[in-house]
């Protein structure tokens, strides 16, 4: 809601990353979740150029360009498996 100004109902825990950023290091939990309200809009655009809806192969070729998020990346083997890649 913070974010997209979205609800979401949540699945379950996908899995734990860890990751640096220029604000320092997180442990971002991810999720498989659905939208069950609202539309997403970026309710920070001071800090949030876009966003987008991203398959697989989308997150791969964002990791080949250097701009898929860290914990994303270190979440893209553990996807593959789920996808079937």
């Amino acid at each position: 809601m913070e974010e997209l100004n979205i609800g979401v109902r949540l699945d379950r825990v996908f899995g734990d990353y860890e990751t640096q950023t220029p604000e320092g290091d997180f442990l971002c939990r991810t999720y498989f979740a659905e939208v069950v309200e609202g539309f997403p809009k970026i309710m920070e655009p001071e800090t949030h150029r876009g966003y987008m809806w991203a398959s697989y192969s989308d997150m791969v070729g964002l990791h080949s360009e250097g701009t898929l998020v860290p914990n994303l990346v270190s979440a893209l083997v553990d996807l593959k498996d789920v996808v079937g890649q």
